[in-house]
């Protein structure tokens, strides 16, 4: 009751209609009639009237078929907390959407591990490969490791175009920092950039200070 009545308007809307079923008023079709769904408050009233009636109007079960493709299924169950998890997955099973496995038990990952570590040997940003493979953090850690790509702060490595601009604007004087912000890379690795071609000394083992 409690976790109900914390959904607020719509639910609250639902269950006087529900009364009005159930005192012989109106019949649920003609309540379904009424709420409609010409706004988005009427169609999660409509939601939570199907979820108090225990069925689903044929809107609605498409609205979370819909869902279900797209979400797992305790979120889809979060959305429609009016209607029972046991009818969820009754719509489910209609629609033929199977629950959503992870690769560690035993699915088939979705992503070629070829390519994405072809992905990986052309220096391809973390973030794209994994927006573009759909692949976890945790698997592509582990295949960055069998490939030796195994430095938690990976490393840029410029294009040949990107060291000429990077170069060129440090010739020109701009500053270490800036040139790293601008080409969206640490400090560091401008440095770095810097004593490869000798525009700084290079570190020594003997730099540290010490006699």
């Amino acid at each position: 009751m409690t976790r109900q009545a914390s959904i607020g308007g719509p639910f609250i809307e639902a269950a006087g209609f529900l009364r009005l079923v159930r005192q012989g008023r109106m019949t649920a079709d003609e309540v379904r009639a009424e709420i409609g769904t010409a706004t988005p408050f009427r169609k999660e009233t409509l939601i939570h009237f199907d979820g108090l009636c225990g069925t689903v109007s044929s809107e609605v079960r498409l609205m979370v078929a819909k869902l279900l493709r797209r979400y797992r299924r305790r979120e889809v169950r979060k959305m429609f907390p009016s209607i029972p998890p046991k009818m969820i997955e009754q719509i489910a099973k209609a629609e033929g959407i199977h629950k959503q496995e992870s690769p560690s038990k035993g699915q088939r990952p979705k992503w070629d591990v070829e390519q994405v570590k072809q992905a990986l040997n052309e220096s391809w940003k973390l973030t794209d490969i994994r927006r573009t493979f759909s692949i976890s953090y945790s698997a592509l850690w582990k295949l960055r490791q069998q490939i030796g790509d195994s430095d938690r702060r990976r490393k840029k490595i410029f294009s040949v175009d990107e060291r000429t601009a990077i170069l060129a604007d440090l010739k020109a004087g701009i500053g270490q920092s800036k040139v790293a912000r601008k080409y969206r890379t640490h400090i560091s690795r401008i440095r770095a950039l810097q004593r490869e071609v000798g525009m700084i000394p290079s570190k020594t083992k003997c730099d540290s200070g010490h006699a």
